[in-house]
């Protein structure tokens, strides 16, 4: 019987993509891939990860348009797109794939298509990835729970809107702040405010050519500009 992969593809290159993810894609007959537009830039990470490891030229490959901004209904896009993958796979007689930087089990509009087409009796099965965080954690030389710690995954522009930031920097454990591209300058702010700043790592385009690290006093002197490229950015605060 005939399934949808839902394909971790890793946080940046085709590096860090997974020999499982590989043979996946493989067999798979079509992959539907995420494409942003940032003014007239168009952005395929995933996707130019998994050119760069298989030969697509027998595949048909098919693009879902994302837009960027907040004031668009996600659960509609996802719906639109889950009934554009159900039309191909209904009509094709093969495994299909979709594919998601980081690991699609973790903050993955791919997990949320894939809810979707289960409930449309779709067989589907995710295939496990590098995460953004844990990637970032291993720039940091971090060992991020020890034998025995907490790890907190926090969504930080979420947390900044429900005014909850100081209480989760001050949570047991090590806080890992994701999704946070709006309110990042916020968030820094309250840790230093908290005195956290010797224990908080921010990292931002983990695994690509133009990563960078900022720790400790670092942040007390962050360029503006920082914040304007936040999106691919992870902040850390250890226990």
């Amino acid at each position: 019987m005939k399934k949808i992969y839902i394909v971790s593809t890793g946080p940046s290159s085709s590096k860090y993509m997974t020999l499982e993810a590989v043979d996946v894609l493989n067999k798979c007959g079509m992959i539907f891939y995420p494409r942003t537009f940032y003014g007239q830039k168009e952005s395929n990470v995933s996707f130019d990860c998994v050119c760069d490891v298989i030969d697509v030229s027998s595949k048909k490959c098919i693009a879902l348009d994302y837009g960027m901004s907040k004031s668009k209904n996600a659960q509609d896009e996802y719906k639109k797109h889950a009934s554009l993958i159900e039309s191909y796979f209904d009509k094709n007689d093969c495994d299909a794939a979709i594919v998601s930087i980081g690991d699609v089990s973790l903050y993955s509009t791919a997990a949320a298509i894939s809810t979707i087409l289960s409930s449309r009796g779709i067989e589907c099965e995710f295939v496990s990835g590098v995460t953004s965080f844990s990637l970032s954690a291993s720039l940091c030389k971090l060992d991020l729970a020890g034998r025995d710690c907490e790890i907190h995954i926090i969504p930080g522009d979420s947390c900044f809107n429900k005014n909850d930031v100081e209480n989760a920097l001050l949570k047991n454990g090590t806080k890992v702040f994701m999704k946070s591209s709006r309110h990042l300058k916020d968030i820094i702010n309250s840790a230093i405010k908290l005195n956290l700043v010797n224990k908080s790592h921010l990292i931002q385009n983990a695994g690509y050519e133009n990563q960078k690290v900022y720790e400790s006093n670092e942040l007390l002197t962050l360029d503006e500009s920082i914040f304007e490229r936040a999106y691919m950015s992870v902040f850390i605060v250890e226990e």
